[in-house]
């Protein structure tokens, strides 16, 4: 997770800190970084990309980049032992796991009825008009008889945990370019290596390109056969602990009433029924209205006329800022999710109307929100399988392969630290992360090392201190204010209040003294001191160094073994092929596949 804002804190008080490099690599010839082998890895294991073993194929084309760019790299893996400060973080995830599972199958729910929904309105254009207005009718006699339908069953208000997830943690970053994994023979793009493992899970995304890529061409956009499954769990982005890797959601706990309808018998590749009978459509359009009324947040149905989105949200900047907060104390829903279904419900409006107002045709307006539905319910279902043990094991016997030394932290230490430790004890340059822990512990960071659309970002942590005017004690714990994995963050105090406090009273316990009554903690005093504390400890203690420095130098990089590695993965057409466009392949943004941000409002600005 990081320091919590603290980047964008920077850029927009201390630009001076941020030093842009826009030749990437060219500017580091020459240089050792130390990678966090742990992030990148769970990183190049969420893209959205449907090969098996995509984690592979990012780090061969990095480290080759590395190599080419005359960049040397060691790596460092998160050990086995778990740092006992880092405990409520952990439950914090684990929390955060079975909200997202229920979400997920909200999600998986709905996409599958706007399918069904798609299908039955090819029936329904079919028919005549008298037969049509009478659909309608049907419609409309639903939506005025909507309150008196048994509402959904929900979790108390007091069992909702309310999930506060930073864009830093909880966006995974796409190494492996979509766009240029379409573009790979099929046989590639699957991983038809007869020896490579071939999961039946993995996602596969090429519906969903085509079906948008027909749309930008003004061609008629249909909806996608291949539907993300009823089960999903949290962001596990970081959470690599492995007693968290295959933690059970649980037993369901958002239920629908009595008109809940099981879609699990629906087949989701069979075309559109032919030549209905009117009554089966009718009965139809029925079924899958009072389907979508069972998943609405209280007891009343919304009536006609639909709040437009504006009064929902009243400006894009809020909505975004509250984006995984659940949309009401009283439903799983995150905020992105209920716009959707606003949507949904204008959808079943418009149908409504539409033999007198012929206009308000909703397929496209279906299209489009199966779209986002789709994109929403697929990154649930990424982040629903994290990287297994065997995912670290296959990236560290490639990069040892490729002659990249692989270093295991020890004791309580995370791999940030251990990376932080070997740059200011001299064995490297830069730790390359995008975790801002880095900048506490005054090591130099490299942002950006998996994004080849942007710039590499360095930052010294030493200059952020200095630029801030803080001692060591005191930038230690504005960092600790601001939140951490290891420190609560205090309501209502962020970067600048905290600067400001920390500056004024020189202390956490000082701080909370002075501003008690402004800004309390959450929580007893006594056990945030406590926490505190231990966080200190982190932040103060650099891990030692390998005892044995022979380890930080790596081995020759055996290219027949590499070779063997990825033909035994299904990868050896990246290496075989000479024409591959290893820009394309590194190209993306890990932060573009976050469920609970609308796809449609991406390129809203975000606030500060």
């Amino acid at each position: 997770m990081g320091v919590l804002g603290l980047a964008p804190f920077l850029q927009k008080h201390c630009p001076q800190v941020i030093k842009i490099l826009p030749e990437r690599l060219k500017h580091l010839q020459g240089k050792t970084i130390v990678i966090d082998g742990t992030l990148i890895t769970q990183r190049l294991h969420f893209a959205p990309a449907p090969h098996p073993h995509r984690h592979i194929l990012g780090w061969y084309r990095l480290i080759t980049e590395l190599k080419e760019s005359d960049v040397r790299a060691m790596c460092v893996f998160d050990g086995k032992e778990r740092n006992l400060a880092k405990a409520m973080e952990v439950a914090r995830r684990k929390q955060a796991r079975r909200i997202s599972a229920v979400r997920g199958r909200l999600e998986s729910e709905r996409l599958q009825r706007l399918n069904r929904l798609s299908h039955i309105l090819h029936a329904y254009q079919t028919l005549q008009p008298e037969d049509r207005e009478q659909a309608n009718e049907t419609l409309r006699r639903l939506m005025a008889q909507a309150t008196k339908l048994p509402p959904m069953t929900t979790v108390p208000a007091h069992e909702v945990p309310i999930i506060d997830l930073e864009p830093e943690t909880s966006d995974p970053e796409d190494f492996v370019s979509e766009e240029d994994w379409m573009q790979l023979p099929s046989d590639f793009q699957s991983g038809s290596n007869a020896n490579a493992k071939q999961p039946s899970d993995v996602p596969h995304k090429g519906n969903y390109l085509r079906s948008r890529r027909r749309r930008d061409k003004g061609e008629t956009s249909t909806l996608v056969n291949n539907v993300a499954s009823s089960s999903h769990a949290q962001d596990a982005q970081a959470s690599y602990n492995s007693d968290l890797h295959n933690i059970d959601p649980g037993p369901p706990v958002y239920v629908t009433g009595e008109l809940y309808i099981d879609w699990d018998g629906y087949s989701r590749s069979q075309s559109p029924p032919p030549n209905l009978a009117p009554v089966a459509v009718f009965n139809s359009l029925a079924d899958l209205y009072q389907n979508y009324l069972s998943t609405l947040p209280s007891s009343q149905a919304p009536s006609l006329p639909l709040p437009e989105t504006s009064e929902a949200y009243s400006t894009p900047e809020s909505y975004l800022h509250d984006e995984d907060q659940p949309s009401s104390p009283e439903i799983l829903e995150s905020r992105t999710q209920y716009h959707l279904t606003i949507e949904e419900g204008r959808i079943w409006h418009d149908l409504a109307e539409s033999v007198s107002t012929p206009e308000r045709d909703p397929s496209e307006a279906l299209a489009a929100l199966a779209d986002r539905s789709l994109y929403i319910s697929e990154s649930y279902e990424r982040r629903s399988k994290p990287p297994s043990y065997e995912t670290y094991e296959e990236s560290k016997m490639l990069l040892e392969a490729m002659g990249v030394p692989c270093i295991e932290s020890s004791g309580p230490f995370e791999a940030e630290a251990l990376a932080s430790s070997l740059v200011l004890n001299g064995y490297a340059d830069f730790v390359a992360s995008e975790d801002t822990d880095v900048l506490i512990y005054e090591a130099p960071l490299i942002r950006n090392i998996t994004n080849r659309k942007q710039p590499l970002i360095t930052i010294s942590g030493s200059s952020v201190r200095t630029a801030l005017h803080l001692t060591r004690s005191s930038y230690i714990d504005f960092a600790l204010l601001l939140g951490t994995d290891f420190s609560q963050r205090i309501p209502n105090v962020g970067p600048s209040r905290a600067l400001k406090f920390i500056r004024k009273h020189g202390t956490i316990e000082r701080v909370v003294a002075e501003e008690r009554t402004r800004t309390p903690p959450r929580g007893p005093e006594t056990r945030y001191f406590e926490q505190i504390g231990l966080a200190r400890e982190v932040f103060a203690t650099l891990p030692p160094v390998p005892e044995d420095v022979a380890v930080l130098e790596g081995k020759e990089e055996d290219w027949d073994a590499v070779s063997r590695i990825m033909s035994q993965f299904g990868l050896s057409r990246a290496v075989d092929d000479k024409h591959w466009d290893s820009g394309a392949s590194l190209a993306g943004n890990y932060f573009d596949d976050n469920p609970a941000v609308d796809p449609a409002l991406k390129s809203k600005p975000q606030r500060n």
